[in-house]
């Protein structure tokens, strides 16, 4: 895949998950979602980017939600030995 590929498909994920968070009572920026998700994949996790955007809502969000509270940028890996279900 090529890198706006990528992008076009984090972007989706992140409308995804923006949307589910926003029906639940969460208010979450599509924008910041798919940051964090694009530094996750591209400088500490590859993630398979097809299969996250296609996954039921509860391992989509598994794997979002967990990016987002378990990903240290600083260190480049995820606290409590947490793991993405859709990593490469």
């Amino acid at each position: 895949m090529g890198i706006q590929e990528d992008n076009d498909l984090i972007q989706l994920i992140a409308d995804r998950a923006a949307r589910f968070y926003y029906n639940h009572g969460g208010d979450f920026n599509p924008q910041y979602i798919a940051t964090e998700l694009k530094i996750c994949h591209e400088e500490i996790c590859p993630l398979r980017l097809a299969g996250l955007l296609d996954a039921d809502i509860g391992n989509l969000m598994h794997d979002v939600s967990g990016i987002l509270r378990y990903m240290d940028i600083l260190d480049g890996s995820f606290w409590e030995c947490w793991r993405p279900r859709f990593a490469k």
